[in-house]
């Protein structure tokens, strides 16, 4: 029997492991950026038609602001509409200057892909010369060997010929590491453009929308008293302040955008001492503050890429209460809403949440043994 309980336990500290992990926090963030909605001129709002989680069109009327307008000669309405005109030559001069902005990096960024072909190009040209010259220098020395092998020619000529072979095959080496080099560099320039294309299309559709909204805003000064609220972009409403009969200024937002097609993410702030154990792809799981542990267990994430750069507690939303730098981990959500009370909740931009990360296996054999090897390694 005790013979039976040794076994048992010899295999199980064999075949058994454990896991270290590392409990992070973080929040949910959406892939493309929030469009935060502001109150033109202060009012309270008498008309609202949009609800927290609710999808709205582009163009779509979310409420209407009533302003109160001073009575006598107009003056107030008159600064005002000048105002507006102010704001809609500088929104004009900031989409000029994005237009001229997106022109000049596009023509950088065209004209780096046009050299760097042509470099690659060359190359090809080279690789193929060089390689020639590699499988003559490689005959060469091989018609010698039965030469030196009856002493019509000597050792050195011999080794000489050898080296020139290697010399030939290093400077090949060169040409393929060059050509690599250029193809990242053409994958760069790519992924670039793709990036800047998204962002001024981005900052355009903002500034257009802005434009057309001062523009709606402009006309109904003259004979209204107030003002719509239109969606800029297409999306989903979240973060709601606005409602009816509450007042409104531009110091906070009404409410904010999430573009269509925007998927969330959890944004991972993981120590340095973590950060160097983590990969790409694998499983973490995550706890949202929102959604209590207890109630509604954990969800599933796969790490898609760990930040190569530290980030300043001071840098960071004061909220997560970071204390010592960290690296930002990107993780994709396996699910974009949560089941609660029999009904499916969209996952909100911000939400706060921790997440356990495994940073290594081991048997416990292994770590029995961990100080001994640590003593041989000192040694």
């Amino acid at each position: 029997m005790l013979l039976a309980i040794l076994g048992s336990a010899a295999a199980w500290a064999g075949t058994g492991s454990y896991a270290r992990t590392e409990t992070v926090v973080g929040q949910l963030v959406p892939s493309r950026a929030v469009v935060k909605l502001l109150a033109a001129r202060p009012g309270v709002v008498s008309d609202w038609r949009v609800a927290e989680g609710q999808r709205v069109a582009k163009g779509q009327m979310l409420g209407f602001v009533t302003v109160e307008q001073a009575s006598g000669a107009g003056a107030v309405a008159t600064g005002a509409l000048a105002a507006l005109g102010q704001q809609r030559a500088a929104l004009a001069r900031q989409l000029a200057l994005q237009t001229a902005r997106e022109r000049g990096e596009s023509h950088r960024l065209a004209m780096a892909a046009t050299g760097a072909r042509a470099q690659l190009a060359a190359l090809d040209s080279q690789a193929a010369l060089q390689a020639e010259q590699v499988a003559a220098a490689e005959a060469e020395l091989r018609r010698v060997d039965p030469v030196v092998a009856r002493g019509f020619m000597t050792r050195q000529d011999q080794d000489r010929r050898a080296a020139a072979w290697r010399q030939r095959q290093q400077e090949a080496a060169q040409l393929a590491q060059q050509r690599a080099a250029l193809e990242a560099s053409l994958a760069a320039n790519a992924a670039e453009r793709d990036r800047l294309a998204v962002d001024i299309a981005t900052a355009r559709a903002q500034l257009t929308a802005a434009l057309a909204e001062l523009d709606r805003t402009r006309a109904a000064q003259a004979g209204e008293q107030g003002y719509r609220l239109v969606a800029p972009v297409a999306g989903r409403i979240t973060n709601l302040a606005a409602g009816p009969g509450r007042f409104v200024d531009a110091r906070l937002p009404l409410l904010a955008i999430v573009p269509e097609g925007a998927a969330l993410h959890a944004e991972l702030l993981a120590p340095s001492r973590a950060a160097g154990f983590v990969r790409p792809g694998q499983t973490v799981r995550l706890l949202y503050d929102a959604f209590p542990y207890q109630r509604f267990g954990s969800f599933e994430g796969r790490i898609e890429t760990v930040g190569r750069t530290v980030v300043s507690p001071a840098d960071l939303d004061p909220g997560l209460d970071i204390r010592e730098p960290v690296f930002r981990i990107r993780t994709r959500l396996v699910a974009q809403t949560v089941r609660a009370e029999g009904e499916t909740i969209p996952l909100q931009p911000g939400m706060t949440l921790r997440a356990s990360i495994v940073l290594e296996r081991r048997s416990f054999v292994d770590w029995l043994l961990a100080p001994l090897n640590a003593v041989n390694r000192r040694g």
